[in-house]
């Protein structure tokens, strides 16, 4: 009876230290691919983009994704230093050795994170809780070391553990598939986001009654704003030949292949015969 006992909790050990072992793998493999990702697109500026439009709008009137957006995207040097700290953390959390510093510098950040996206209802809450889960799990695995440390002071247990011997290629292989992940992130935002640079930003329209205000913006996306200041969305292309095509459906705004031209800060469209004078304004980039 002492045997069957033993063995079981013998077996019962080593189940639970192999579940554990997963347990700790698979977050800190799910935690280092993510921040990888996020952290990439930020350093080369590829999450924090506004429309122009955005900018005309009163700030009561904005939702929380734009008010959060302009803040993050105000300057973009604040991008690049975030998704370095970002890149950073994940491979504190990923390397066995340094799990442990990793999960408590990745906890206040996540916590803020999913605070942000509760209160301005960002729309990633799935990815941010998922995330919390699996630093919290590290945490708990790792609660012992924590708690020597911290409270009962014993010097040789450590935030930061003696290297052991790794196997390289899954780790390498991690890293791998965060980068690939993030590069293709970062081509799928930058493509998404492309756009004329010589028409992009806003334009006053001049003796076009229908139009106040037209947005050349991003991913080749066009606003419209009324006389009576409502917006109106569509899409916009210009060719090499100068000529731009903008179809908003829901003014029945059609133009198709118009001949362009610009000279400083004034574009000009010719329509029907006529030309239709937009004056760039120049208070924002």
């Amino acid at each position: 009876m002492l045997v069957c006992s033993f063995t079981t909790t013998i077996l019962h050990d080593i189940y639970m230290n192999k579940t554990i072992k997963w347990l700790d793998s698979i977050c800190r493999c799910f935690i280092c691919l993510l921040m990888l990702i996020y952290g990439l697109v930020k350093v080369f500026h590829g999450q924090f983009y506004t429309d122009y439009y955005w900018k005309d709008i009163p700030l009561g009137q904005l939702d929380g994704v734009k008010l959060v957006w302009s803040l993050y995207s105000y300057s973009p040097v604040y991008e690049t230093p975030l998704g370095l700290i970002e890149v950073s953390i994940g491979l504190l959390v990923f390397f066995k050795r340094t799990t442990r510093l990793g999960v408590l510098l990745f906890l206040p950040i996540i916590i803020n994170l999913l605070t942000i996206n509760i209160i301005f209802s960002i729309g990633a809450l799935p990815i941010v809780v998922s995330l919390w889960v699996a630093g919290i799990i590290l945490f708990f695995i790792n609660f012992k070391s924590y708690k020597n440390y911290f409270l009962q002071q014993k010097i040789e247990e450590t935030l930061v553990v003696p290297p052991k011997h790794t196997n390289l290629i899954p780790n390498l292989a991690v890293m791998f598939v965060g980068v690939g992940l993030a590069a293709l992130l970062i081509h799928s935002n930058k493509f998404r986001i492309k756009q004329d640079v010589a028409i992009k930003g806003p334009w006053v329209a001049e003796g076009y009654p229908e139009i106040k205000k037209i947005y050349f913006g991003k991913g080749y996306t066009c606003v419209v704003q009324d006389s009576d200041d409502s917006l109106f969305f569509g899409n916009y292309q210009t060719n090499l030949n100068k000529t731009i095509t903008v179809e908003i459906k829901d003014i029945r705004l059609h133009w198709e292949n118009l001949p362009y031209s610009i000279n400083h800060d004034t574009l000009f469209i010719n329509k029907d015969g006529k030309k239709l004078i937009l004056l760039k304004k120049n208070l924002y980039n």
